[in-house]
């Protein structure tokens, strides 16, 4: 058996790659169809990665997924990821594996194929949902340092992302690098080697706070929120999650801070309305104090960002608002300034109304 390599050479042996990445799986060799390995060119200088159609969760014609910025106004918009010579990088399709040497090493170049090999395993190739992109990056990564502290030497992709998690100053930079470290994490909080990943991707983290610290999928379930919409036209529901909330507070605090604040999540909605400039996003915390904690540092955030007048926070075209619904609740309204400040928020821990002026365009 040997892996069908086209159009390239590659300065490491494919099948001995693919095979011994098959025996951490816990795999037969018989029983997997071997990936075809397809060359690329050199990519250096900055990669970016436009997140926004990830972020939601909406197929609906009435909404224009280019058109919702929320994450941008949050500071969370494109990932900017700089690829230098020597930094090999990959990715995965139907049938096979593409990698660009990019000037790597061959331990840099084989770590890369079995991150690739390990996709090609997965049943989760070709998603844009970020919680199911994370346990697919999670997963690879975690299967590609178990290769890389059996085989390679001086090769280790976990201390690359957290430097790069630790030392990023953008926010769709820190979210998509966030992907693959806390799913990372999260693998390895969950299971013991590598032929063990499979009961992750059979039982799955349903958010991204049981992504972010290692839980199983019954563990600590989203809190009660249910949020309704007294407004004209058309409104859309998605949650964000922890990490989310965590990286929009990082981009203007110490990661630390930003880290502790979104701890305790609970639960969320963000309410995206498809006609007006506007948008309100309800976080339920654990408990009041964790509540009033995230409430703390959203105000720092705000006013690292924006100035506030004692009714809104303005940036540019962008108003900003910070209600306190009730002890475990908060929305964050975020928009046209007349529409924000027409906004009426109201309810309990578990159920939020939201209001809007149909006058307030």
């Amino acid at each position: 058996m040997t892996v069908n390599t086209t159009g390239f050479d590659l300065p490491v042996n494919t099948t001995n790659v693919w095979l011994r990445t098959l025996d951490l799986h816990g795999l037969n060799p018989g029983n997997v169809e071997p990936p075809e390995v397809v060359g690329g060119p050199p990519k250096n200088g900055t990669q970016q990665f436009d997140i926004s159609r990830k972020l939601y969760d909406i197929n609906d014609p009435r909404f224009d997924i280019d058109d919702l910025d929320f994450g941008e106004r949050l500071g969370v918009d494109q990932a900017r990821l700089e690829v230098e010579r020597g930094e090999p990088f990959g990715g995965t399709f139907p049938g096979g594996v593409k990698i660009h040497p990019n000037g790597g090493t061959s331990d840099e170049i084989e770590a890369t194929l079995v991150h690739e090999y390990a996709h090609y395993l997965q049943d989760l190739v070709g998603t844009d949902q970020l919680l199911r992109r994370a346990t697919a990056e999670g997963g690879a990564t975690y299967v590609e340092k178990a290769y890389a502290q059996q085989y390679l030497d001086d090769v280790d992709p976990v201390r690359d992302l957290r430097r790069q998690y630790a030392n990023t100053k953008k926010g769709g930079t820190a979210l998509w690098i966030g992907l693959y470290y806390f799913g990372y994490r999260h693998f390895e909080q969950r299971i013991d080697s590598s032929d063990e990943v499979w009961a992750v991707y059979e039982a799955p983290p349903e958010t991204f706070e049981q992504l972010m610290h290692g839980l199983a999928p019954d563990e600590e379930p989203r809190g009660v929120l249910n949020v309704s919409v007294d407004s004209t036209g058309p409104t859309q529901t998605v949650s964000m999650g922890e990490l989310f909330l965590q990286t929009t507070l990082r981009t203007e605090l110490e990661r630390p801070v930003a880290s502790d604040a979104a701890t305790g999540w609970a639960n969320d909605r963000l309410v995206v309305f498809a006609d007006r400039d506007v948008y309100a996003w309800t976080i339920r915390m654990d408990d009041e104090s964790n509540a009033s904690e995230l409430q703390t540092a959203l105000r720092s955030y705000l006013d690292a960002k924006a100035t506030y007048d004692g009714t809104v926070w303005t940036a540019e075209q962008t108003a900003y608002r910070l209600v306190r619904a009730s002890d475990e609740t908060l929305v964050l309204v975020v928009g046209n300034r007349g529409q924000v400040e027409n906004m009426t928020v109201s309810g309990s821990d578990e159920s939020v109304t939201i209001t809007i002026d149909a006058a307030s365009r």
